[in-house]
Parts: C-alpha cells; structure tokens; sequence
C-alpha cells in the first residue's frame, strides 16, 4: 500500500518568486524615500548637469554671436550659486522650464544660448555684473598665444 503525501505549503518556484517581488518591493520603496529625501540636492545636480552640458557643446560648436568666454563665465558662477543658496522650488521651477528644450536636440544655437543665459540671470539677478572679456569682431576667434605677441 501506497500513502500519498500530501504537500503542504507553497511551492519553491511560487516561494523564490514571492521573495525577489518583495525584495524589489522593498528596494523601491527605500529608492522613493531617498529621493524624496533628496530632492532638493537631485534638483540641483539636475541642473548643473544640464548647464554643464551646454557649456560643453558650446564649448565644442560655438554659435555665432556668442562670447564662449562670457558664456561659461556665467555657467561657472551659476553652478558655484546654485551648490550654495538655499533651494527655492518656484525659481528651480521657472529655471527648468526655460531651459529644458535648449539641449534637448545636442545642438545649441545663438538664440538658444542667450534663452539660457538670461535663464541663469532671471535665477541669480547678480551674475549680469560678471565682468565682460574684451569684445573682439568675432567672438569664436582664439588669440594665437604662441607667436608672442
């Protein structure tokens, strides 16, 4: 005579599945938490990142009509003002707004420069008093330093 025995419980597929969906569960949850914790410093890593790009392809492509110098003189006092001040979520916001299309296409052009620029002037009013470089005729040329003159 044969007993069956009777299984009780879940099965060990069913058992491991349930684990990693609760694990997962609970790596989302603390990921939620820490964000929301850190919001105001994703905020502003969000948006050094975004300037520190621009500088870069701007850095890379000058538009016409566009002081580089000037350009990442203002992008370089606008990161050192926004790691420091106090977090304001309507300026962040208004900020944002601005310039979230400006390097969206890897491309940034005369007017979307100056669209970010005056961006950065509307967040810290004071970055307009940025002392000027020298005007030249054109704003991409580059002083030749090894012929010393």
């Amino acid at each position: 005579m044969t007993e069956e025995v009777k299984k009780k419980g879940l099965s060990k597929g069913c058992l491991i599945g349930l684990i990693v969906v609760g694990a997962l569960l609970v790596l989302i949850i603390i990921l939620t938490i820490t964000c929301y914790a850190k919001r105001e410093d994703l905020a502003k890593f969000a948006a050094v990142t975004i300037v520190n790009g621009a500088k870069n392809i701007v850095a890379k492509t000058p538009p016409q009509g566009i002081d580089t110098v000037q350009f990442d003189a203002v992008v370089d006092s606008f990161i050192q003002k926004i790691n420091k001040a106090p977090f304001d979520k309507e300026k962040y916001a208004t900020f944002f707004r601005k310039i979230q299309s400006v390097s969206s296409d890897k491309k940034i052009d005369s007017t979307e420069a100056i669209q970010m620029m005056q961006a950065m002037y509307d967040y810290f009013p004071d970055l307009k008093k940025l002392p000027s470089p020298e005007k030249t005729s054109d704003s991409t040329a580059v002083p030749d330093t090894l012929s010393g003159r």
